[in-house]
């Protein structure tokens, strides 16, 4: 499958990045975001762009035609979002999803790559495996088990081909630097790089298993075409366990500034205490292990930092 692929929210972190990579693979790539959390510069310039929401469906029929394959990123990434608006979540992110596969279905579409999220596992055993009981302990992680099934069900109704990856703590470029209801490292660099509060909610003893955007990107292009990815789960992360406070501090270490941080706030509803993905079957499936080199990667993220905040004044 080369053809022509649609990116919703494309304008996003992850998003932007797949589409990045389909337009350097010869892809014709069209974005397609409501631009409530994305921004413009992320959006390629040699991708087409609509601006819409992706409950819109007439709208997204339309930008459905000569479509082979859809990467699907429009959503509220907020596990604090779904905590303070689980009825807008669940229009967002459970609605949004329904009406593009049925624009899919409509105009035979037949396939979707999907980013699930390492939150349905809530409060779970370690090391993470595809197969558990999945204990969602927000609305963000109920929604997301939602698109599984509904995506599970289109495959067995439509024959629509969902490839479903339950993506970790990604971080890197594109990363959005100010917001502190999505992704933690691209806050703690963006704190740090503005000489900004960093607000730090419980101890910092949380842990997490970060993986690389490069490191996605990849996981999403190898899944693409094989056939074992469709309607089969997959963790993608790199079985790694890090604290919060080991983590700003190796954040702090390759930035060589330190963060100003404000202990004392509480845990966030819904925040889950310790993750750690097994990954064997991403190896199995894909025959992928992401790398973890983590001091590389940082010094990447803030390299990027850098040069975005100097034009993005």
């Amino acid at each position: 499958m080369k053809g022509k692929a649609l990116v919703t929210g494309g304008a996003g972190f992850i998003g932007s990045k797949i589409a990045e990579r389909l337009i350097d693979d010869g892809r014709e790539v069209v974005v397609y975001d409501d631009m409530s959390t994305g921004h413009q510069h992320n959006v390629p310039k040699e991708a087409g762009f609509v601006k819409g929401s992706i409950d819109n469906y007439g709208l997204l029929r339309k930008n459905l035609k000569d479509v082979e394959v859809v990467y699907h990123f429009a959503a509220s990434a907020s596990v604090i979002v779904g905590v303070e608006q689980p009825v807008f979540d669940l229009e967002n992110n459970v609605k949004g999803t329904v009406t593009l596969l049925n624009a899919m279905r409509d105009t035979g579409v037949k396939k979707i790559l999907f980013p699930s999220s390492s939150t349905v596992y809530g409060e779970n055993k370690i090391p993470m495996k595809e197969d558990m009981q999945l204990n969602p302990m927000s609305p963000y992680a109920v929604g997301k088990i939602a698109d599984e099934f509904y995506l599970r069900s289109y495959y067995n109704l439509y024959g629509i081909e969902p490839v479903i990856f339950r993506v970790f703590n990604a971080f890197g470029p594109n990363q959005d630097l100010n917001n502190t209801k999505q992704g933690i490292t691209g806050f703690v660099i963006g704190c740090i790089m503005q000489n900004r509060p960093f607000p730090l909610h419980g101890d910092g003893k949380q842990t997490r298993d970060y993986i690389y955007i490069d490191e996605v990107v990849e996981a999403f292009m190898l899944a693409e075409e094989e056939k074992r990815a469709v309607n089969n789960p997959m963790n993608l992360a790199c079985n790694t366990q890090t604290s919060l406070n080991d983590w700003v501090e190796l954040i702090e270490e390759v930035a060589g500034k330190k963060a100003k941080t404000q202990k004392g706030n509480p845990f966030r509803q819904g925040d889950v205490m310790h993750y750690r993905a097994d990954v064997s079957k991403l190896g199995k499936v894909l025959g992928f292990k992401p790398k973890a080199n983590f001091e590389g990667q940082l010094e990447e993220t803030i390299e990027w930092a850098k040069e975005h905040l100097k034009k993005h004044k």
